[in-house]
């Protein structure tokens, strides 16, 4: 996609290097030894996918086959559970060392893209970034991917083509898509950004074959075991599921499942999932002014703040039964809110400053970078969105808020009027989202605390 750009180095830089991936993984292996969150989430599935496949039995849930879950993350749990046991402080080693892989990463794309040292400044904010640490003692898909996605991304950063390249770019696409099918079409991201960097047709278009042949080989072996189970050629039964939470009446923009909502009497994945589906497409062709409303509540809870793992932080076990999201939210520390979300509103905030006034030259490389972000937050809209889902590509605004800095310290950023306007407009955007968050939670908090009254024994009434 693009050339590394020349950038005078430094015999400091290998050193500052150094410095900063011992930090990454030092602060990393603490988080593992001191944090043991408890598996309240997708992660009670994960890990008993893991349990499964580790003592020999099949890909199944209570005694049950199933495609709801994809396979990557749970092989990487069933490897660790053979090889250590099952505790999972093995595991959460292991995506420790992931996530320095991450780091590395994110040196190597912002040095390629930009300069070595923004590069460096990105792989230091990435170190130290708090959630970033946080959730590798968590035993879910978030590290793991990220690093699948950066390598992915960087395999496919340059100007030159080779067959070599494409291959490998499918091989990390396939065990990413194992891991989050939501990444499949990202192909087709990177074939248009190349597309507008002028590669010759023909090129781009081998290019994505080779990378498409190789990802369907990966990931054949799961799709040929769902058509032997269930008769389906797919990759995941959650699809419908999944839209229709994003999309029907009362939807909150978020995880939306109400105990009596018309998904759960069907008893079969896939077909729950194509009524999922069949039901959410008639709720947006015939309520699109509703539907509006939705997506824009899906905007701001791709940017707010990260409440899932605060409750990791804090769980209690009446979170389980609470009346409402308010009810938990309201009872999370406001330091520890602010603590996790201000470090992520600077990298946002500086990324969309890179991103608005950026140089005129490096009009392309910021396509390059933030395309990828654009299709995941489109493929989030399209379904459902909260703050967890966004941890993939949070590092590419670490790279962006990286070059912001530069801009800044340089003076070297575009200041007309319009790209200023630009900015702030996003900056009023993500603070009205962010307002309207804590209201919203207040107020069900309030609402929580009156039915309390009413039921003193804690039920919902």
């Amino acid at each position: 996609m693009r050339a590394p750009r020349v950038a005078s180095g430094s015999h400091r830089s290998g050193k500052i290097l150094f410095c900063i991936l011992a930090t990454c993984l030092i602060v990393r292996l603490g988080a593992v030894a001191l944090f043991h969150p408890p598996l309240f989430s997708d992660d009670i599935d994960y890990v008993a996918l893991g349990t499964s496949l580790a003592h020999g039995g099949g890909y199944d849930l209570e005694g049950h086959p199933t495609a709801y879950r994809p396979p990557g993350y749970p092989l990487i749990l069933a490897a660790s559970f053979r090889a250590f046991g099952e505790s999972l402080i093995p595991v959460g080693t292991i995506q420790a060392i992931a996530d320095l892989l991450s780091c590395f990463l994110v040196y190597l794309i912002g040095k390629r893209l930009f300069t070595e040292r923004t590069g460096l400044i990105a792989a230091g904010i990435f170190a130290l970034f708090p959630i970033q640490m946080l959730y590798v003692p968590i035993m879910m898909t978030e590290t793991v991917f990220t690093t699948l996605l950066l390598l992915y991304i960087l395999i496919c950063t340059g100007d030159a083509a080779s067959w070599e390249r494409s291959l490998a770019a499918g091989v990390v696409l396939g065990a990413a898509t194992l891991v989050r099918p939501t990444v499949l079409l990202l192909p087709a991201v990177v074939f248009a950004v190349r597309w507008s960097s002028r590669w010759r047709m023909g090129e781009n278009i081998k290019s994505l074959a080779i990378t498409a042949a190789v990802v369907l080989f990966v990931i054949s072996p799961w799709i040929v075991r769902n058509f032997d189970r269930f008769g389906r050629l797919s990759l995941t039964s959650n699809t419908g599921v999944n839209f229709w939470m994003g999309n029907h009446h009362g939807a909150s923009g978020s995880y939306s499942y109400p105990a009596d909502n018309p998904l759960v009497g069907e008893k079969d994945e896939f077909r729950a999932s194509e009524l999922g589906m069949s039901l959410g497409i008639e709720f947006i062709r015939d309520h699109p002014l509703e539907e509006g409303v939705i997506l824009a509540k899906k905007w701001a809870h791709f940017f707010s703040v990260d409440y899932w793992l605060l409750q990791s932080l804090n769980f209690q076990p009446d979170f389980r039964t609470a009346p409402n999201a308010g009810f938990v939210f309201s009872r999370l520390p406001a330091a520890e809110i602010l603590a996790l979300h201000m470090p992520f509103a600077a990298v946002l905030l500086l990324a969309t400053f890179g991103l608005c006034c950026h140089a005129r030259a490096d009009g392309k490389v910021m396509l390059v970078l933030f395309a990828p972000f654009a299709y995941w937050v489109a493929v989030h809209l399209v379904f459902y969105a909260a703050a967890r889902y966004r941890f993939p590509v949070v590092p590419l605004l670490m790279i962006g808020a990286a070059y912001g800095v530069e801009a800044l310290m340089g003076n070297t950023y575009v200041r007309t009027r319009t790209r200023l306007a630009v900015f702030c407009l996003f900056g009023l955007l993500f603070a009205a989202g962010w307002t309207a968050e804590r209201i919203i939670i207040a107020r069900q908090a309030e609402k929580s605390r009156g039915m309390t009254a009413l039921c003193p024994e804690g039920g919902t009434g």
